[in-house]
């Protein structure tokens, strides 16, 4: 472990949220996307490498 204080994880927590949004507003705006739809993408692009391994996996087995 690291040992950083909460505080320290908390603050970054908070910055990284606040970039999140950040992305999400120019998303949302210039892609004329729905929040709806940018969270099915991103559960999309999150799940998408995982799938890939399973497939691979699935493939090498008898």
């Amino acid at each position: 472990m690291k040992e950083y204080k909460e505080e320290t994880i908390r603050k970054w927590l908070q910055q990284a949220a606040e970039h999140a949004t950040q992305i999400e507003n120019v998303l949302m705006s210039e892609h004329e996307i729905e929040h709806g739809q940018l969270d099915a993408l991103c559960s999309y692009v999150g799940h998408k490498g995982q799938n890939e391994q399973e497939a691979e996996e699935g493939k090498k087995s008898p």
